[in-house]
């Protein structure tokens, strides 16, 4: 009996070391997008805004940090959009269970499981809304999570964040 275990044990590890290899692989070939340009700032000598000029695409997107923005803010984006955002790799694996289960029961799509990681990486790359435009999320949001810790990610994310028009982020938005 040890030995059976024992050898499902070195091919668990030997098929995670084979997935592990082959993520750094496509890492490297298919690295993530560059982070999109803010729009440019004139600040005053306290550091308060004086001016801002539109981005090279014609976006107000200004740079969020969390130390910037009320502490109930990103406590409130992740109560609604990713209740579990510390405790996964980027994928919820969870959420598209009950997501696929629930789609599948109602006959549509009815519910979705990205999370806010993934919708980070639709909104720096955006793509169809298709199976492989959905795994190629899934695959970025793994990426993301390996470069970026999870509070650059939640500062990107309230950074590119569609308020209307060409206005992204909550701190282009406030203003």
């Amino acid at each position: 009996k040890k030995s059976k275990w024992k050898q499902r044990l070195r091919k668990l590890i030997s098929g995670g070391l084979v997935l592990f290899i082959g993520f750094l692989l496509i890492d490297t070939l298919f690295p993530l997008p560059k982070v999109k340009h803010f729009s440019p700032e004139v600040l005053a000598a306290d550091g308060s805004l004086l001016r801002s000029y539109l981005s090279d695409d014609d976006k107000w997107r200004m740079k969020t940090r969390i130390e910037d923005v009320p502490s109930d803010l990103p406590k409130a984006l992740i109560a609604k959009e990713d209740r579990w955002y510390y405790w996964h790799p980027g994928v919820n694996p969870i959420a598209i269970g009950r997501a696929m289960i629930g789609n599948i029961s109602a006959g549509q799509r009815s519910s979705g499981a990205s999370t806010i990681t993934m919708q980070l990486a639709r909104m720096m790359e955006p793509k169809p809304r298709t199976l492989w435009g959905k795994i190629r999320e899934a695959f970025r949001a793994f990426q993301l999570e390996w470069h970026y810790s999870k509070t650059e990610i939640l500062e990107l994310y309230m950074s590119y964040l569609p308020y209307g028009g060409n206005v992204e982020g909550v701190t282009a938005a406030s203003h």
